[in-house]
């Protein structure tokens, strides 16, 4: 084992040998795991591995994707805590594989309880990353993997010790879920911050594995419920929310009745069940943790913060150009422009399976630019126009809306305005006739 300084940190560096064209890791199974020793408080100890031809033991713990397991070629580490370290932060190096990593205790494969797991979840092979609080002398397993059985590569993960604990969110766990009550005439309005939340063991993945860092919620309905209930999440600091709506009374067996996610703002509505109890998942598209808001309401309690009534957009003169118009208003301070590039991207099977793949950034809002203010409240019809100069002649862009309220609070909308972009023409303005030449003839 070697030392070296990062930052001023001291890093312990264990090296495995890469793995030959038909070698197992030695590590594959459970019970060969690798005994490696955290560093001491505010230092990291740096685990290189190679899960090449690693295998999945049958027993083996994994969170499901669908119902499908979505970790494999998986490898074993093992540690005891120390005393002096209070919590450890764990993340695998920026990869060229979608990673998957796990902690937990137990001294069989029968007997492993979940601490926390932590996904790469978006398909950009983006670090795994997990934290979690720990008590000296409680020995803890490591488990490394990857996404199904997609082949392993070489690679490593950071093991940083903390000296104090983390707050890690009370609802974390779908078994300590926050109960909510039923809404009635005002909608229910829930902070949430999902920071150092992580995923557990037999956790469906309702929307292609994108979400991770999720949060439990559960709602009973009752004995006379509304026609409808809507469940809204609006963003803080966090980017982008994953929103599921289950039934079901145990983790493995969820099945999802309304799913939104991946979009930035969640926006779902389902018609309850006379004493049906619902789980609600809200969790981090591709990880990301932040703070948010969970709106529940029912019934007439839930109308659209801007009721859309047109949305068209046209790719005429180098320039998109895009109208809509609203129906209502309600505290609406502006619109922000969304745009994804390219033509969009849904894959079928595997990660991010149904859901577009793009990226959708922010090219223009109500702050800097005055037609995107709205109206505040009226129930008049209120027309908008935008005109996006900054785009490429032959190129394919999608554009949606987001509304933000008098509250800063922020709604997107499914329409979405596909086009390509067309080639400028130039049309002279005005001609001039030049005097006669001799005709030499």
């Amino acid at each position: 084992m070697s030392v070296r300084y990062l930052g001023g940190l001291a890093v312990a560096a264990i090296t495995m040998s890469a793995a030959s064209a038909f070698a197992q890791p030695v590590n594959d199974n459970f019970a060969a795991a690798i005994t490696i020793v955290p560093a001491s408080a505010g230092n990291v100890l740096t685990v290189a591995f190679n899960n090449t031809n690693a295998t999945v033991e049958a027993g083996e713990p994994f969170t499901f994707d669908g119902g499908t397991g979505r970790t494999g070629r998986t490898i074993f580490y093992t540690f005891t805590s120390p005393a002096g370290v209070a919590a450890y932060d764990l993340r695998t190096a920026n990869n060229s594989f979608d990673a998957v990593v796990g902690v937990y205790t137990g001294a069989s494969l029968a007997t492993l309880q979940s601490v926390a797991i932590g996904d790469a979840s978006d398909g950009s092979f983006a670090a795994a990353h997990l934290v979690f609080n720990a008590t000296p002398g409680q020995t803890y397993v490591v488990q490394v993997g990857n996404y199904h059985l997609s082949s392993g590569f070489a690679s490593s993960f950071d093991l940083t010790s903390l000296a104090a604990p983390v707050v890690v969110p009370a609802n974390d766990r779908f078994a300590a879920a926050q109960v909510l009550t039923s809404p009635t005439g005002t909608p229910i309005v829930v902070p949430f911050d999902n920071t150092n939340a992580s995923l557990e063991v037999n956790e469906i993945s309702a929307i292609g594995d994108n979400e991770d860092a999720t949060l439990f919620y559960r709602y009973t309905a009752s004995a006379v419920p509304p026609p409808f209930i809507r469940v809204q999440t609006s963003l803080g600091t966090i980017v982008s929310t994953t929103l599921v709506v289950f039934t079901g009374s145990a983790l493995g067996s969820l099945t999802p009745i309304v799913t939104d996610g991946g979009g930035g703002t969640g926006d779902v509505t389902f018609t309850p069940v006379a004493g049906e109890t619902y789980t609600i998942q809200v969790g981090g598209y591709g990880g990301q943790q932040g703070t948010g808001t969970l709106t529940l309401a029912q019934g007439a309690d839930a109308p659209l913060p801007v009721e859309l009534s047109a949305f068209t957009g046209s790719g005429t003169g180098g320039a998109a150009t895009l109208s809509w118009a609203t129906a209502t208003e309600r505290d609406n301070a502006g619109f922000i422009v969304l745009r994804a590039e390219g033509a969009p991207s849904i894959p079928t099977t595997g990660r991010g399976q149904g859901r577009d793949s793009r990226v959708w950034t922010a090219v223009a809002g109500y702050s800097a630019s005055e037609v995107l203010r709205g109206h505040g409240t009226t129930s008049s019809t209120q027309q908008y126009r935008f005109t996006d100069s900054r785009v490429t002649p032959g190129k394919h862009y999608s554009y949606r809306l987001r509304s933000v309220d008098v509250s800063g609070q922020t709604h997107d909308y499914g329409q979405t305005v596909e086009l390509t972009v067309g080639r400028a023409v130039t049309t002279p303005t005005g001609f001039a006739l030049s005097p006669a030449s001799p005709n030499p003839f």
